[in-house]
């Protein structure tokens, strides 16, 4: 499934898991896009006792991940259409708490995000000013740059560029995302560039996968921080590479719209070839 391009795998945690295979190695595999299926990530539908359902989620790197914005919505889609889940509005609940989601229509989640953790700590980001990690200025082989942290279920950076200047995603995001002295345990970095009060671009670097399309997390996080710096309003369009999301801000939460979109159903084989 692919939600605005962020592409997935989503398959049953029994059937997949066998033997001494664990379910790292089983993301590196699937997700390589020359060896496996291709995907940015690997999930898995658990039983919960806390909520209607437990969403597991690897990198394709084989990291684990705590959440994934747009990985939600696809999950969220593919338990209600097997009927693992009755209603149209449900909770799931990841390793970064319980999310609360509605089926709009066929191809529509909206995700109830909640705010991200501003602390410096909860990000965790080393450095900043009054514990919060804002408007910072970071110190990189390639020279300093203004990056802001917040924790959106998983570490997020984000960047405001100027509008006559490109994104170098690759070269700041990887310089970035491993800077282990300043985020211990990595960081998605988001670049922005705001075009009106209601809309902005956001390109991302994701922890464990790179450029992707999307990251729907990492567009969270760049409305809300747009949103604090009085840049934008409550309502914003958000254009990605691989289309657009929406984020509506409401009372103490954040509001995510988007697609989930059914891309193929398929059969797993572990093929031996020697003689």
């Amino acid at each position: 499934m692919h939600g605005t391009g962020n592409d997935f795998i989503l398959t049953e945690y029994e059937e997949m898991i066998v033997g001494d295979q664990s379910a790292t190695e089983l993301a590196k595999g699937v997700c390589d896009r020359h060896f496996g299926v291709g995907a940015d990530g690997l999930m898995f539908p658990m039983k919960s006792f806390v909520a209607d359902i437990k969403m597991k989620y690897y990198n394709s790197d084989g990291t684990k991940a705590e959440m994934c914005g747009n990985g939600i919505r696809c999950f969220a889609r593919y338990v209600y259409d097997r009927g693992k889940v009755q209603n149209r509005k449900f909770a799931i609940e990841t390793d970064a708490g319980i999310y609360n989601v509605e089926i709009i229509d066929k191809c529509m989640v909206e995700v109830e995000m909640g705010q991200p953790l501003t602390e410096a700590s909860s990000v965790p980001a080393i450095g900043g000013i009054g514990g919060k990690f804002l408007k910072q200025e970071v110190e990189t082989r390639f020279g300093s740059i203004e990056a802001s942290s917040v924790r959106m279920g998983v570490p997020h950076t984000v960047i405001f560029g100027k509008d006559d200047e490109p994104f170098e995603v690759k070269k700041w995001g990887l310089e970035i995302e491993k800077m282990k002295k300043v985020f211990p345990e990595g960081t998605n970095v988001n670049f922005v560039k705001v075009v009106s009060p209601n809309n902005i671009i956001v390109e991302t670097w994701e922890r464990g996968a790179g450029k992707t399309l999307s990251c729907g997390t990492g567009v969270c996080a760049s409305a809300y921080l747009a949103r604090f710096f009085g840049l934008v309003d409550k309502n914003v369009e958000v254009n990605v590479p691989g289309g657009s999301l929406y984020i509506r801000m409401s009372g103490d939460s954040l509001y995510m719209k988007g697609e989930a979109v059914l891309i193929c159903i398929g059969d797993y084989g572990k093929e031996t070839c020697s003689l």
